[in-house]
This record gives structure tokens, sequence and C-alpha cells, in this order.
């Protein structure tokens, strides 16, 4: 972990929140077998058995410890984590592009078109409240991305955020997408096709900053990421000062450099250090490479947001016809047709209970958010779960899946399946302008920008 200064030309005025950086990007020839799919749009099974199918996925370096499968620490895990990294680097899968850049981003696939650029944001933009949160994070989940990042210097998922979109950075995504060719193109294993450009031209970021000037950005994915980041941005600034001891890098340069790759930029030793026990932030034109995260940013207008189901099993002993009842004593329970088992609108719910498919629809509506009120009236008080994100008795699927998938679960592991209708964009927004925080799994935005196609090293 080093700590020099962002990569040439991202200086600018104190307002600017995208930044370009010296990358290195998955080369062609790899980018089908290296970038993975969504993590969070797969389960455990799903994900081991990609990573037994496929050796050179990214997947390999950014394993949890449920794919593991076995007992390891934070430490350990962002060690085996690191190895795969590595194998990736020394056989070559990446390519460094050294001159700082910004790059047009476009995923293609179920449906949907979207198109962000991928740049660094400053962390104090969200230490500041600019970049806000819609979801609740973990210490133990920001543990664990921490001791990745620090190990390895490595950013190579970036956070999803999105924002008002204008007609000039509309126009900016055309003139790029038409006028330049592609540094990558290529179809990934879930057949969404991805496309990028490569842009140096310091207009196009000056318009961008200019529109974004005076937004608030919103998180889509990667809250836990964002956390992390700051983990290990507070611990280099305490970091600097025994670090000069190695020339000015921290251990992982050192294991990177031996082991045959030289990330874009490797620093000379820093000048100055730091002194006192808490961590200093300088302004945003000055800040440590540490002090800024790999990110994409989406116009709100282009992104489609989804929503994740629910299989839920009772905390205590109860059984299918208590659990029916319970819930028409709560609303109307109507039977439908598998092809009808998607909720037509917010305020209803898709029920998969005894191998048959409901619409369920509260007395008095709902206020709120659905996956709050599910929570409050039904998840907690029928089936005994108090905190969802406590607890084994919710197993979370993707509206990617379907609703096919709830049903499948449910009858091979037991449950009452439970379909929503996705929040808006808005909704969202309004959350996070609010600083509130959503109930767990809430949104899904698909297709979201995937691990490996992109390195950031610090």
């Amino acid at each position: 972990m080093t700590d020099r200064r962002p990569e040439s030309g991202t200086k600018g005025h104190h307002g600017s929140v995208l930044w370009p950086f010296s990358a290195s990007v998955v080369c062609q020839d790899w980018a089908d077998r290296v970038v993975s799919p969504a993590y969070e749009g797969l389960g455990v099974e799903e994900r081991r058995a990609i990573l037994l199918a496929q050796p050179d996925s990214y997947m390999h370096a950014t394993r949890s410890p449920e794919d593991v499968g076995y007992a390891l620490s934070p430490a350990e895990l962002a060690v085996l984590n690191q190895m795969a990294l590595i194998r990736l680097l020394r056989l070559g899968a990446f390519e460094s592009r050294p001159e700082p850049a910004v790059y047009v981003y476009r995923l293609v696939g179920y449906g949907c078109r979207q198109r962000g650029i991928v740049g660094v944001v400053p962390l104090e933009a969200y230490r500041q409240g600019r970049i806000r949160p819609h979801e609740r994070t973990h210490a133990d989940r920001e543990e664990l991305l921490s001791e990745f990042l620090a190990l390895t210097s490595a950013q190579s998922s970036p956070v999803g955020l999105t924002f008002r979109g204008t007609s000039r950075i509309s126009a900016l995504l055309d003139a790029v997408e038409q006028g330049q060719e592609p540094l990558l193109d290529f179809i990934d294993p879930n057949s969404v096709a991805q496309r990028v450009w490569e842009v140096t031209d310091p207009a196009f970021l000056q318009i961008l900053n200019e529109d974004l000037e005076g937004q608030n950005l919103y998180v889509t994915d990667g809250h836990h990421r964002l956390g992390a980041g700051l983990v290990v941005s507070e611990r280099v600034h305490r970091q600097r000062k025994a670090s000069s001891a190695a020339g000015g890098y921290l251990p992982s340069d050192v294991v990177l450099t031996t082991l045959g790759h030289e990330p874009p930029g490797m620093p000379s030793a820093p000048a100055g250090d730091l002194t006192g026990d808490e961590p200093e932030f300088p302004p945003a034109d000055e800040l440590l490479a540490s002090d800024a995260i790999l990110a994409a940013l989406f116009p709100h207008d282009e992104l489609r947001l989804l929503v994740f189901h629910r299989r839920v099993t009772p905390a205590f002993a109860t059984d299918g016809a208590a659990i029916e009842a319970a819930l028409r004593r709560l609303g109307s329970l109507e039977p439908v047709e598998v092809g009808d088992a998607d909720p037509p609108r917010q305020g209803v719910f898709g029920v998969y209970l005894g191998r048959r498919w409901f619409h369920f629809t509260p007395f008095g509506g709902v206020q709120g958010i659905d996956a709050g009120w599910l929570q409050e009236h039904v998840l907690a008080p029928v089936f005994g779960i108090d905190d969802p994100e406590q607890t084994r008795n919710v197993d979370y699927i993707s509206a990617m899946l379907g609703s096919e998938q709830v049903a499948r679960r449910c009858d091979e592991e037991g449950g009452v399946g439970f379909v929503l209708h996705p929040v808006t964009i808005e909704t969202m927004m309004s959350v996070a302008d609010a600083r509130q925080i959503m109930p767990p799994k809430s949104t899904y935005f698909h297709p979201k920008p995937r691990s490996g196609v992109f390195l950031r090293f610090q």
C-alpha cells in the first residue's frame, strides 16, 4: 500500500468528484474468462460451481468465507485471494495503462443498456455526505474487504454510484461511443455484452465535473467497499511514518513487485510525514491515493433497479396452515397461476406457500417500503425473525433469478417464498437524502459493474 499522490492529471478545483487514474485493464483475449458475474446475484453453491469450473475467473480473488467452505480468518482469506490475483497478473491477463484516464463502460444485457464513467472519487466526499448510502454496513464484512485491500493495494470492483443525468453528459457518452474504437469488446458468461472506451481528453472530464458540481452521488452497489476504503485510508495515514523505513512502500507493494508485476506509477519515497494519532484529510487536490476509491458513475435514467426476493423459514416450529391463517388476518390472499406470480405493483406481494402461488395484499395498504412492511408485520411476528441481517432463516434471491428460483428453493429446502416489486430510483434517492437506511436487500441494480475489468493499484 503506497501513500503516493493521486495519478497525474487528477488535480483540479475542489468541486471535482471524479478523477482519472492509471489503470490495469483486463486484456481482450482474457476478458470472457476473467471477468466474473455479479457476486450478489449468485448463491453460495452457484459461486462454488464457478470457482470449480472456471480457474481464471476473477471470483477467485473476491471469495468470501462461505465460498471457501472452511474456517479462515480475514487475514488468511485475504492472502488466499491475493494469490489468485497474483496468478492472473503473472499470466498476463491484465494490461497496464499508465496514462491517467477515465473509462466509459457500457453494459448491455437482460433488456437493459447502461453506460457509466469509471474513475476514482475522493473518500472525503463520502465522509462529508456528498456520496450518500442507503444501506447499513457491517464491521465484519468491512474488515474482510479492508484486509484484502491493505494486502494487495488493488481495487478491482468499482463502487457503483448514480447521479441525476443531464443532456450534456448523455451527449458526451454518445460522442465517445460513436467516435472511438473500444479498448475492450466482449460478452461475459452471463451473456452481458460489455464495451470499454479509454478517455484522456481533459474536456470530457471538465464537462462531466461541471454537471456533477452541486449534485449528490448515490451508492447503488458497494457500500461495504466504501467502508473498507475508509478503514484503509485511515490506516495508511497512521502508517506513513513507519512506511518510510521501506522506501515509501508498504509490504503489499514489495510483494507485487518482487513477483514480477509493477503497478502503474510506482512512487518514490514520500516527502514528509504525518504526526498525531488521528488521520488527517488534506484538500481534495492533495489527497493521497489511498484517500480515493475506484468507482463507476451511472446516470440515473439509464439504470435498471430490481429487488431481492425472500425464502423464509420460521425461527420456531410452525406449519404452513398457521402461516396461511396469519397472512389472511393481515390481508387478502388470492391464488394465482405460476405465470402471474410476480406482483403487479408495489404494495402487493407474491407468496409461494404449500407449493401454490398467491398474491397477498395487506389490508389498508403498505406505508413505506414493501421490504420494511414485510419485516415489521410478517417476518418478525409470524416467523419470529427480529433481525433479518443476523439470521440464517432468510435466503435472499436476486430478481434476475426470478420467481421460478424462489419456488425451486422452497420445494428443495422448505420455507415460504415472498416475491417483491422493486422500488423506484427516486425512492432510493429520497431515502438517502433523508439520511435514512432502507431494509436489507431492498435494491438490486442490474446489470452492475463487474469485478476483474479494471484494477487500480494504490
